[in-house]
């Protein structure tokens, strides 16, 4: 490579920006020359002044490079009134998608509560049928405590402390201890709804069970309960579920956060009017509203009317609440066996 070549290359590195510019930008425009000179005094703006020839070398091409373009890379970025007004945009966005996101999720977990209760349902009529026509048994209090006794649909007893009966998932799933553990293929997912996130610093652990039994299905140790009269009536067999009929009967319901104990949910069906009360409250984890299965197989979603039902989750056991002529307590005893 000749001498002149060398220089161009060195000219060029100087006068040529190393950073091409960016595609879309403005172009810049270089031209190089080469001729055989001495000195050229002809070096203007743009230009690079000529190699002057020594002694004893041959002729050496002088180089010229000519109206080079500085260029500049003109940035597309956003100024700052821009950059404001997208974020502005993009939260309103936000605060009006927002809502609709929040129902649609709780609107599937409505779906995934429903399908849970009507596979526990199924599960109940699957039990009868196997067993003549007799309903699983359905215990309530100490018993149910640590499956201390396990002839019941479940075992364990969920509160806020640090019991293990919170988190027991073999009181859900082994035979041993759950009656209906081999009609819900041992699936522990069927007694929780996916809306129950509730769990206090005490628990080990996410609570097992958000769902409780209708106390007046299935024979168990409610025989006088609570004295109530007239008795509290309890079916036995499929056949004494009469009044009301079997699709009007519901058999599984969401229990609230902090009434949930043992498997069993007492209403009395003669306990209306003036003198409704609840002992065991059911939940609102859907918008105000609560799962229920029947004793048919369907299960559907009862949205609250009365605006004492809904109750907050204090995390501590629940006192029992006075609710004198509620159209929810007497919707539910009004689909609660009885004689």
């Amino acid at each position: 490579m000749g001498l002149g070549h060398l220089l161009a290359q060195r000219v060029l590195a100087r006068a040529v920006p190393h950073s091409l510019p960016a595609k879309g930008s403005e172009k810049c425009a270089v031209r190089v020359s080469f001729h055989e000179s001495g000195i050229d005094e002809g070096a203007g703006p743009g230009n690079v002044a000529s190699v002057t020839p020594q002694a004893g070398h041959a002729r050496i091409m002088s180089v010229r490079v000519a109206n080079v373009a500085i260029c500049r890379r003109h940035g597309a970025g956003f100024t700052l009134l821009e950059l404001l007004l997208v974020i502005a945009i993009l939260g309103a966005l936000t605060a009006l998608l927002f809502p609709a996101l929040v129902r649609a999720r709780q609107q599937a977990q409505g779906i995934s509560c429903m399908n849970n209760s009507r596979q526990l349902a199924l599960a109940w009529q699957m039990y009868a049928d196997d067993h003549e026509g007799v309903l699983v048994p359905n215990r309530h209090g100490s018993a149910t405590r640590r499956g201390l006794d396990p002839n019941n649909w479940v075992s364990g007893w969920m509160d806020w402390t640090s019991s293990s009966d919170n988190t027991n998932i073999l009181f859900l799933t082994d035979p041993a201890y759950a009656r209906l553990a081999p009609y819900t293929v041992r699936s522990a997912r069927l007694y929780k709804c996916p809306a129950d996130q509730y769990r206090s610093r005490q628990n080990p652990g996410p609570r097992v069970r958000s769902i409780s039994m209708n106390a007046a299905l299935g024979d168990g140790n409610k025989t006088n309960f609570a004295n109530w009269v007239p008795p509290f009536f309890f079916a036995i067999k499929m056949s004494d579920i009469q009044a009301p009929a079997p699709s009007m009967t519901w058999l599984f319901v969401d229990e609230h956060p902090d009434s949930i104990n043992d498997g069993c949910f007492f209403l009395n069906p003669w306990q209306t009017g003036s003198a409704a009360a609840w002992r065991d409250l059911p939940a609102s984890y859907h918008r105000g509203a609560a799962g229920f299965a029947f004793a048919d197989g369907h299960a559907e979603i009862r949205k609250w009317v009365d605006a004492r039902t809904p109750q907050p989750v204090r995390m501590a056991d629940f006192p029992g609440l006075a609710a004198p002529h509620s159209v929810d307590y007497e919707w539910m005893a009004h689909r609660t066996p009885r004689r």
